[in-house]
C-alpha cells in the first residue's frame, strides 16, 4: 500500500509536467505535409494505390516487423494498425537522425519523404494480429490494469489507442497506439524510459515511469499486450 501511495504521488508530479511537455512536443511537429496524408486517407482510390506502394517500399521492414506489420520477435514493436501521425513522425525522425538506431537510420535514409508517407499508410491500414493471452498471467494483467489507469490512460487512452482521456488526443501530440504490443517489447521500453538507458528521452514518459518497480512494469506489459 505504501509503495502504491508513493507511486501515485510521483506519477501526479510527473503529470504536472504535462503542459510543458505537450508544448515542447507541439513545437517539434514535422514540417512535412500531413495534409497530403489526410487527403489520401479520404480518397479510396488514392488510399488503395498508396497502400500498394507502401507495401512495396516496406520490403526490407518485413525482416523484423513482419510482412504486414506484425513483429516476428516479441522484442520488436508491431507496426500494423499504428496511429498514422505517430508512425509517420517516428519514421521521419529516424531519417533525420532525431532518433538514434544505426540499423534503422541506415535503412530509412534510403527512403524519400513520399515513400515514408506510403509506408506509414500501409502499416496504419494493415490488420492487427493479436497474440493470445497467457492464462497463467491473469493476476499480472489484473494488477497491470490498475496501474495502467493511473499511469498510462491519460495519454494512451482507455483502450491503448493513443487517443487520450475521453477519446481526445492531448495537444495534438502524435501519441502511440500501444494496444496489443508484445509484452517483452513493452517491458524493455518502459524500463529504458525509467532507467534513462534508451535513446529516447521523452520527458513525460521518463517522469511517469520513475516510480514503477520491475513487477509493476511486468504487470503493465502483460495488460497492455492484451488491450484491444
Amino acid at each position: 500500500m505504501k509503495h502504491r501511495e508513493q507511486m501515485h504521488k510521483k506519477i501526479q508530479n510527473g503529470l504536472a509536467l504535462l503542459g510543458c511537455v505537450l508544448s515542447f512536443c507541439a513545437n517539434a511537429q514535422s514540417s512535412l505535409d500531413l495534409n497530403n496524408l489526410r487527403a489520401i486517407l479520404e480518397d479510396p482510390v488514392r488510399l488503395e494505390e498508396t497502400k500498394k506502394k507502401g507495401h512495396r517500399a516496406s520490403f526490407f521492414c518485413a525482416n523484423c516487423h513482419g510482412e504486414t506489420g506484425t513483429a516476428l520477435s516479441d522484442e520488436v514493436p508491431n507496426l500494423s494498425g499504428q496511429n498514422i501521425d505517430y508512425l509517420f513522425e517516428q519514421t521521419r525522425k529516424f531519417a533525420t537522425g532525431e532518433r538514434k538506431d544505426a540499423f534503422m537510420e541506415g535503412l530509412i535514409r534510403l527512403l524519400s519523404d513520399e515513400e515514408i508517407l506510403q509506408i506509414s499508410v500501409f502499416y496504419n491500414q494493415s490488420k492487427v494480429e493479436y497474440r493470445k493471452a497467457d492464462p497463467a498471467k491473469k493476476e499480472e494483467r489484473a494488477r497491470g490494469k490498475k496501474i495502467y489507469a493511473l499511469v498510462c490512460q491519460r495519454c494512451h487512452g482507455a483502450s491503448g489507442m493513443g487517443d487520450g482521456v475521453d477519446g481526445k488526443t492531448l495537444g495534438n501530440v502524435k501519441i502511440a497506439r500501444i494496444a496489443g504490443q508484445p509484452a517483452p517489447y513493452v517491458n524493455i521500453s518502459l524500463k529504458r524510459y525509467r532507467d534513462g538507458t534508451g535513446e529516447r528521452k521523452d520527458k513525460l514518459m521518463m517522469a511517469t515511469t520513475q516510480a514503477l518497480k520491475d513487477q509493476d512494469i511486468n504487470d503493465l506489459a502483460e495488460f497492455i499486450s492484451q488491450l484491444r
